[in-house]
């Protein structure tokens, strides 16, 4: 995968993260974020205030094809994308002939999970448009490892939340914190760490096509590792219970 994150703006100017592409091949490049206005990172709903022009979705597409006709990409994505830019996409590839994206790469996560559940979850279904999700922030920038629990502990005070105030605060609000409270707890009570948890629920939804997991140390690293492999696959049922009446009282509070 080429993560389309870095570099200058070159001849796609299809979002507001486009790059120039130094590699010979790619297997799959994802759009960075909407080159539109969309409601992201704690805002809940759409502000039509916010409105600004963007390219369009066709135009988008069309430079996308003339990078896979240069055998610089495969395959396309986007990311952090609602169900109306998605169906831009597919209405504007269908009807044009051009590239369709396979893939979306979208925060989901145990506290961050009804913008992916309520609509884009049937826009993605194989029988509809056959579009995976790349679940991105699964441990929600590490909270729910519950290291943030401790606000005095030496591991919280060197973590990246209290090292760059401001960075992913909206999962560090009290209303999270106290869902992952709940989560942790769980997650001990079924003799599974809150990694094993958090991680392994991601990776056993039906619309999961990848897990992005991240890491500072080679330990984290090798803890997000295990915890695909060692977690019970699925997750008991017992568990996923448990985890839908955390739900039921914790409706996405890294947004609330």
């Amino acid at each position: 995968m080429f993560a389309a994150k870095f570099g200058p703006r070159h001849k796609c100017s299809c979002s507001t993260e486009s790059w120039e592409i130094r590699t010979s091949l790619s297997a799959r490049s994802p759009l960075g974020q909407p080159d539109r206005y969309v409601g992201l990172f704690g805002e809940f709903s759409y502000n039509p205030t916010k409105w600004r022009p963007s390219v369009p979705f066709e135009d988008q597409l069309k430079a996308f094809q003339e990078l896979i006709d240069e055998g610089k990409v495969r395959y396309i994505g986007v990311s952090n994308e609602t169900s109306y830019g998605v169906m831009e996409f597919v209405h504007a590839a269908k009807v044009n002939g051009l590239p369709k994206i396979v893939s979306i790469q979208n925060s989901y996560s145990l506290i961050v999970r009804c913008r992916f559940e309520v609509d884009l979850v049937e826009v993605c279904h194989p029988n509809n448009c056959n579009i995976g999700l790349l679940a991105y922030s699964p441990l929600a920038g590490g909270v729910l490892t519950g290291k943030y629990l401790d606000a005095n502990s030496d591991i919280t005070k060197k973590s990246r939340l209290n090292l760059f105030p401001g960075y992913m605060e909206r999962y560090n609000g009290s209303l999270a914190k106290e869902a992952t409270n709940e989560y942790v707890k769980l997650a001990k009570k079924h003799g599974l760490t809150p990694v094993q948890l958090a991680l392994g629920f991601v990776r056993d939804r039906p619309f999961t096509a990848s897990t992005i997991i991240g890491a500072t140390t080679m330990d984290q690293l090798k803890e997000n590792i295990d915890a695909f492999t060692s977690a019970p696959r699925p997750l008991p049922q017992e568990v996923l219970d448990g985890i839908e009446d955390l739900f039921k009282r914790y409706k996405d509070p890294a947004i609330l």
